[in-house]
């Protein structure tokens, strides 16, 4: 048994391993895939899920492979991506190009479409994505890193650490939305990423932290909230028939065209007077009766 202490990795990095208890509580669970060293002796992890695994890992068998921190910085970074945006995989894109491109292949190719290349790419985010710009630019910095081409060089990707420091420094400059209590906006930005999003098509992400801070709050009045909602314009159900332009007048009735129209339905012809049905096609008989004549008994 060597005095080193063993290096641990853990290999199979995905959202299935990590729980998260309300108190804010992190443990980390199917322990026994990890991959261990203790000094020349390799206990490996050959087991993994695709979509956490690194495009210099994509398709080849983890049998005989050496998983290393470096491997494990794309899936950390990946679930990071997770929270900050919504729960998109940040290899999920639109292709602008030919066939299909799924999510193993946008690894594969480093296709990140949030990143810097993505247009040479021929890639672009999902409908209603914040754009990276959205974040510090240093955890921007920090994803270009982790899943641009050159990350697969072992240092490339950003530590633990870096994460941890960069996310605390971004959490410390996010203000309250004026307009809904349940967004939060970066100081580097003037405008709610959020409502953007939501003057482009998506959705209230946070509609219910607005509810249930509103709630919460000893100044909670239903009757305000109520007036509120009655303020909320409702749909127009008469129809107004819009007005000629100046000069024009509506055309007479086409006299060939009748103006006494049937209140019930005519039934089809085919189902007052259906057409007779054909004539079975038989096969032709094999052989052809005959009738033969009777003889009659002869005297003896």
């Amino acid at each position: 048994m060597s005095s080193t202490r063993p290096k641990l990795v853990i290999g199979d990095v995905n959202e299935r391993n990590v729980l998260v208890s309300d108190n804010g509580l992190v443990a980390l669970i199917d322990c026994d895939s990890y991959q261990i060293q203790n000094g020349t002796q390799i206990y490996p992890c050959e087991v993994g899920v695709a979509f956490y695994t690194p495009p210099e890992l994509q398709g080849q068998p983890f049998h005989g492979i050496t998983r290393t921190t470096n491997h494990d910085l794309f899936g950390l970074a990946v679930l990071i991506f997770h929270l900050l945006f919504m729960g998109k995989h940040p290899f999920a894109v639109r292709f602008l190009g030919q066939g299909e491109m799924p999510l193993e292949r946008s690894i594969r190719e480093y296709r990140f479409p949030y990143g810097k290349e993505a247009l040479i790419q021929q890639v672009q985010p999902p409908l209603h994505s914040l754009p990276l710009e959205v974040l510090s630019p240093q955890l921007a910095s920090f994803f270009e890193r982790a899943f641009a081409q050159g990350s697969h060089i072992f240092g490339s990707r950003p530590s633990a650490a870096d994460w941890f420091n960069g996310l605390k420094s971004f959490i410390s400059t996010l203000r309250p939305c004026s307009n809904d209590r349940g967004h939060l906006i970066p100081s580097h930005r003037t405008t709610c990423p959020w409502h953007d999003l939501m003057k482009q098509g998506g959705p209230n992400l946070f509609v219910s932290v607005s509810f249930s801070r509103i709630i919460t709050t000893s100044s909670f009045n239903l009757a305000i909230i109520w007036a509120r909602i009655e303020k909320v314009p409702r749909p127009q159900k008469t129809y107004s028939r819009p007005a000629l332009p100046q000069g024009k007048s509506p055309l007479p009735w086409p006299q060939n065209l009748t103006s006494v129209f049937p209140l019930k339905p005519i039934k089809p012809t085919i189902l007052t007077n259906p057409p007779a049905p054909p004539p079975p096609k038989l096969p032709p008989q094999k052989y052809a009766k005959t009738v033969l004549p009777v003889e009659p008994k002869q005297k003896s």
